[in-house]
């Protein structure tokens, strides 16, 4: 992952991040989706993000179905990973 991606993908998260907690879910739900927020995180951070462990997070934030306003700011999360190559 080359650095200016690292740092288009934080910045997707936070502002992914934002959009979540703004959505009012419940508690629950909500940090199951957090979870996977940091797991995305933690991989973007790393030296060589593994695919293996990228994919079970993005598959969830990809089949999250709410909001229209949620629906967007997942997509782009995901749209982004998927230029990538992730």
């Amino acid at each position: 992952m080359t650095n200016d991606h690292r740092r288009e993908a934080l910045e997707a998260l936070q502002h992914f991040r934002q959009e979540v907690k703004a959505a009012n879910f419940p508690e629950s739900e909500l940090e199951e989706i957090l979870a996977h927020v940091r797991a995305l995180e933690e991989e973007v951070h790393s030296t060589e993000p593994d695919p293996e462990r990228i994919h079970p997070s993005r598959e969830f934030l990809e089949d999250l179905t709410h909001t229209p306003a949620m629906t967007n700011a997942i997509a782009k999360v995901v749209q982004f990973f998927n230029s990538i190559g992730i």
